[in-house]
């Protein structure tokens, strides 16, 4: 599959295309718009409900993305995935899972970006949260954070 994304450079993020296997939605669709306390680091995790999200952490004029900093992290990847593509995954997710999809399940007619993060050597998340998602020219909803190892 081809796919569109944001690659940083010397501090300067690019789009680009390039070929990679997609296989999940960036997360559970049965987690859209819910919150949890973590297990692994009592944190309270959000998750939007895809619906929500959008391209609009894209500058109109320049094409530029400027992902959040997070500490002791950089960016793995920035990901615009196309709604044709989201509802793809969230099929193949409950199909994976052995699941009817849910009625009330809703499917975004708008592409979105998302920002996936790497920590730096050394460091590890704390949590299951590794990405950021873009609606309404904000970068939400749980940030991601790390920590030294041992």
């Amino acid at each position: 599959m081809q796919a569109s994304y944001y690659e940083v450079i010397g501090g300067i993020c690019k789009h680009r295309f390039m070929d990679f296997a997609v296989t999940a939605p960036p997360f559970p669709p049965p987690e859209a718009g819910q919150c949890h306390v973590s297990s692994k680091s009592g944190r309270e995790i959000c998750w939007p409900r895809y619906d929500e999200l959008d391209t609009s952490c894209t500058d109109v004029g320049s094409g530029m993305v400027s992902a959040p900093v997070v500490r002791h992290a950089a960016v793995r990847a920035m990901a615009f995935v196309p709604p044709d593509n989201l509802r793809r995954l969230i099929r193949q997710y409950y199909r994976q899972q052995g699941r009817p999809i849910p009625r009330n399940t809703t499917f975004s007619k708008n592409s979105f970006l998302f920002v996936r993060y790497e920590c730096d050597y050394g460091y590890e998340f704390v949590d299951e949260v590794n990405t950021m998602f873009c609606i309404n020219r904000q970068w939400v909803i749980t940030p991601p954070k790390c920590r030294g190892k041992g």
